[in-house]
């Protein structure tokens, strides 16, 4: 049987401006998914994948993906990870309307 887990890495949290969330120990894990729900309307915030062999230097991991300002969500899918992953969550314009969001990952082995 595959061993699984989900973490809330973010909740309801503000973003007003670009924001990582905190490193996750992943080195156990093949696959990861990091899902992204805004919790109201905002602006679109652009999404990256960051990866790590000690975690605490980081590369960009995959291409962005994009929450929409429509309120649907986003799912980033990642493999060939190494040890630690993060998210960087980017607002995609300077309004001053601020959009809260949930951050969930989760990994299998």
């Amino acid at each position: 049987m595959r061993e699984s887990h989900t973490a809330i890495l973010e909740r309801r949290n503000a973003l007003d401006h670009d924001h990582l969330t905190e490193p996750f120990e992943c080195a156990w894990a093949s696959e990861a998914t990091f899902y992204v729900y805004p919790t109201g309307p905002g602006p679109a915030v652009r999404l990256r994948a960051e990866c790590s062999a000690d975690g605490q230097r980081w590369v960009p991991h995959g291409a962005d993906t994009e929450v929409a300002a429509d309120g649907s969500g986003a799912r980033l899918p990642l493999s060939h990870f190494d040890g630690w992953l993060r998210l960087r969550l980017s607002r995609s314009d300077d309004s001053a309307t601020t959009v809260a969001y949930d951050v969930y990952l989760t990994l299998k082995e």
